[in-house]
């Protein structure tokens, strides 16, 4: 079975997937210099690109469940 999307869908998955990868890169290189605060801001970018992807789009990731969790604690 073939799933059509038009275009516009299909660059806003593209564009939240590009998101994703460049907050967790930056995340990752803020925790190499030793930055805690600016790691977690970074985190929490890549989490809500994440969340849009499964909640607009149903598609998660194997660390979306991990972004939810990370999400509902920012309120702690």
């Amino acid at each position: 079975m073939t799933t059509r999307i038009n275009t516009e869908t299909a660059n806003k998955i593209a564009e939240l997937f590009n998101t994703v990868l460049v907050w967790e890169d930056m995340a990752k290189n803020a925790l190499e210099r030793g930055d805690l605060e600016q790691h977690k801001r970074n985190r929490r970018m890549a989490d809500d690109a994440l969340m849009e992807l499964d909640q607009e789009f149903g598609i998660e990731l194997p660390h979306t469940v991990h972004a939810y969790r990370r999400w509902f604690k920012r309120g702690e």
